[in-house]
């Protein structure tokens, strides 16, 4: 007698594990699992009040996700080739075999988009700079920390954060090249220590607050991180946090290619530089390697400095509905 019974469905589930970029990231090997052994996505972010991702169903982990299941962090391609074995799987972290998940990069990151009321909100932030040119800043506290207020060490800390002399000494020799130049700043912690940037350069934000309550500890921010995302997205040129995803998302993943100015590797309030990343298409990994290493990044000097443009492009608008 053949069975009637439906087969259970077969899921991946990317859950709120770590910060939004870290998840996003993620969601290429979730969709590289499904293109592969055919499992349904399911996301249950409290970001979804302003995000949509194409293919995806919003659901959480109940008791019968437990069957078949595999908390899945990383794997190599032969691990990859048989996760169809498996019934459910959480999903907990962004990497896998590169044939993989290179060519699947930008065509995630193109699932996703922003909920229209957000999107905006963003246009309404860069309408009164229409025209001009728009550096993004990002600047990461928090779970970034300080090890010297006065020398920078990329790799003095696992997450360094970048001292704010070198964000106005950046953005000074991009004013120095074209005096009309506004900056978006997105930022994470105390909003008030960046007052010398408001001060001495035209900076604005995106007016978006967060609906819900909890933000992850080093990761409080007065905007929508999907805001500030995507805001940061349409910046031909970013002023980025090394080692930091939401850097590397919105530059190198969403919308039009960006080019980030990172601080040099190591240096001093007394002997300040920068490097100039273009990796465009490229995931995480490579992003980690350009600003631990260097591998990839050109040296910064007035030759490379690039061409602020107008942050003129549209936003990527899920469907009203």
């Amino acid at each position: 007698m053949i069975s009637t019974m439906p087969l259970l469905p077969r899921r991946i589930f990317v859950t709120d594990y770590l910060g939004l970029c870290n998840r996003l990231e993620a969601m290429t090997m979730a969709f590289a699992i499904q293109a592969r052994h055919g499992h349904e996505i399911c996301v249950d972010w409290p970001q979804l009040d302003a995000l949509e991702i194409d293919g995806t169903a919003i659901r959480s982990p109940g008791l019968l996700s437990r069957v078949g299941l595999l908390r899945l962090h990383t794997c190599t391609r032969a691990e990859f080739d048989v996760l169809g074995r498996w019934r459910n799987i959480y999903l907990r972290g962004p990497e896998g075999p590169d044939e993989v998940l290179d060519p699947l990069f930008l065509p995630t990151a193109r699932r996703v988009r922003m909920r229209p009321a957000f999107a905006r909100v963003v246009d309404e932030a860069f309408a009164p700079f229409a025209g001009r040119p728009v550096a993004g800043v990002h600047i990461r506290r928090g779970d970034f920390t300080l090890a010297d207020e006065d020398v920078y060490d990329v790799n003095a800390t696992r997450f360094p954060a970048v001292p704010t002399w070198w964000y106005e000494w950046m953005m000074g020799r991009l004013v120095e090249r074209q005096p009309d130049t506004a900056f978006l700043l997105s930022c994470t912690g105390d909003s008030e220590e960046f007052r010398a940037l408001k001060k001495n350069f035209d900076v604005f934000g995106v007016n978006a607050t967060s609906a819900y309550p909890f933000q992850r500890e080093g990761h409080h921010a007065r905007g929508h991180p999907v805001a500030d995302l995507f805001a940061l997205s349409r910046c031909s040129v970013l002023l980025a946090t090394p080692r930091s995803t939401f850097s590397h998302y919105p530059a190198n993943a969403l919308g039009a290619p960006t080019t980030c100015l990172l601080p040099a590797r190591q240096m001093s309030r007394q002997s300040t530089g920068f490097g100039v990343a273009r990796m465009y298409g490229q995931r995480a990994p490579a992003w980690f390697r350009a600003c631990r290493d260097g591998f990839g990044m050109e040296e910064g000097n007035d030759a490379n400095l690039p061409e602020v443009l107008p942050a003129d492009g549209t936003l990527p608008v899920a469907n009203a509905g």
